[in-house]
């Protein structure tokens, strides 16, 4: 369950060692106003906080190695297919405001998040009784921006994000340019179709190695996002061996062979597309 805590994780907590249990909100202070409301549920476990992004604390590191998170936005493409795969592959599951009338029944998540303007809280509330619902005041971000740094902030290190491309193409490239701007944060990666996507840098915290396993035939891209990058590709039709990358569409239409497929970044920041098994 998750509770509010101004310091450390309780030790009831770390004992259960429950993904749910180590989403943890933490106010800098109990009079710094960033906790302005909350509504207690079954047993006192607050189910409904109002905070803002830019105050969210970062809790101690998950305990038990990386902490994965699906993070579902709310897209007119909406992926229900892959949300039913991979919601039993993850921790936790977060979800944007207006997404949570497109879940599956099967779907029930650990959090929803956003401003709320899509969704009445107390019309919903009997149906998803144990999850929390986290109000997140910022004009000058949208509402994935909101949840994947309410995200990070309670822990998690590897999040994948779901029906994040459709409808407008201006709201696509937003969604897009959030994951460019905090890949460094953690390890991140959008799912669209038959479709993975992760951006690969030389950069700070940036992982700069990606290997994944393929079928003979995959399609594969990387696409410079800042210039000319320098690269390896290994294991594919045309590969790469520390070569230049083009800004620009080089990089796209590429096969995977067969098996393991490796990039690595030298130089530069890269955005990886790789067709990902169907089941």
């Amino acid at each position: 369950m998750v509770r509010v805590k101004d310091s450390a994780l309780s030790k009831r907590s770390i004992e259960n060692r429950s993904p749910r249990a180590l989403l943890v909100v933490r106010p800098k202070a109990k009079s710094s106003g960033d906790l302005r409301g909350i509504k207690r549920g079954e047993a006192g476990y607050p189910l409904f906080v109002r905070m803002r992004p830019f105050d969210l604390i970062p809790v101690v590191s998950y305990p038990w190695g990386a902490m994965k998170v699906l993070l579902i936005a709310d897209s007119p493409d909406f992926d229900t297919a892959f949300i039913v795969r991979f919601a039993t592959e993850v921790d936790s599951i977060i979800v944007t405001d207006g997404a949570l009338h497109k879940l599956p029944p099967s779907v029930i998540p650990h959090i929803v998040c956003g401003d709320f303007d899509s969704l009445v809280v107390p019309d919903v509330r009997a149906a998803y009784a144990q999850t929390e619902f986290v109000e997140l005041f910022d004009q000058n971000r949208n509402d994935l921006e909101k949840a994947l740094l309410l995200a990070i902030s309670r822990g998690a290190t590897d999040i994948t994000i779901a029906s994040a491309f459709g409808g407008q193409i201006d709201m696509s490239v937003a969604n897009l340019s959030v994951m460019i701007r905090h890949h460094a944060t953690c390890a991140l990666s959008m799912v669209h179709g038959a479709m993975m996507t992760r951006v690969l840098s030389d950069r700070g915290r940036s992982a700069d190695t990606i290997t994944f396993d393929a079928r003979p035939g995959a399609a594969l891209s990387c696409i410079s996002l800042d210039g000319d990058a320098v690269v390896t590709i290994s294991n594919v039709q045309w590969p790469l061996d520390e070569a230049v990358l083009r800004a620009g569409s080089h990089g796209v239409g590429n096969h995977a062979l067969g098996g393991p497929v490796k990039v690595k970044v030298h130089r530069g920041l890269v955005l990886v597309g790789y067709e990902i098994p169907q089941v």
